[in-house]
């Protein structure tokens, strides 16, 4: 069963005034009474936090260092609302056997959103993606007002065709296969005459 914001709000509710009761009718000493209060309230933010990716919602944690793009999606910023720009992902991790996709969201920024674009063209071709996570040598260290553009991720995402491998040529085969199997080599025609005459 999952919670709406409403019920969220009445079980937080429920949970404080049991603890306001421990506070005001118990023996425990005001040390304990203090910590109660306290891990209370970090659980609220927790939970705040960390219920949105379980429901779905992108996470903004590190994407795997190699995935298959399932499918993404550039919000530019707009000045007038004062919206900050993101681009969203579903990948699959390529690292594990799960093929379910996972939703992502970066923050906004022309060149990556112009790699999106072409990708996702290519998406449409039937060309599959791959992509992969580097650190972003270029700007590590950088301050933020000399870099270009918008917010500088602290990774940097490249995307590329996920190209087949190659089937094994006939140069990696072992060299002494036909040595080793003389008996299914065919005579040569007419060798037979040969050596009846």
């Amino acid at each position: 069963m999952v919670l709406n914001i409403g019920q969220l709000v009445t079980a937080h509710v429920v949970l404080a005034s049991v603890l306001g009761g421990l506070n005001l009718y118990s023996s425990l000493t005001w040390h304990r009474k203090a910590m109660l209060v306290l891990l209370v309230s970090i659980s609220y933010f927790v939970v705040y936090y960390s219920y949105a990716p379980l429901l779905g919602w992108p996470s903004n944690g590190t994407m795997p260092a190699r995935f298959n793009l399932v499918a993404a999606y550039g919000q530019e910023p707009d000045e007038v609302t004062g919206r900050k720009g993101n681009i969203f992902f579903w990948v699959t991790d390529k690292s594990t056997t799960d093929i379910t996709p996972r939703a992502y969201v970066v923050d906004f920024e022309p060149q990556l959103h112009a790699r999106v674009i072409q990708a996702m063209g290519k998406q449409h071709k039937s060309i599959p993606q791959v992509g992969t996570i580097e650190p972003d040598l270029e700007h590590m260290g950088v301050a933020k007002e000399q870099r270009q553009g918008y917010k500088t991720q602290k990774f940097k995402i490249n995307i590329a065709d996920d190209l087949p491998e190659a089937a094994p040529t006939k140069t990696d085969l072992p060299a002494d296969t036909e040595a080793e199997t003389p008996e299914l080599a065919m005579p040569a025609p007419g060798a037979d005459n040969m050596h009846t005459e």
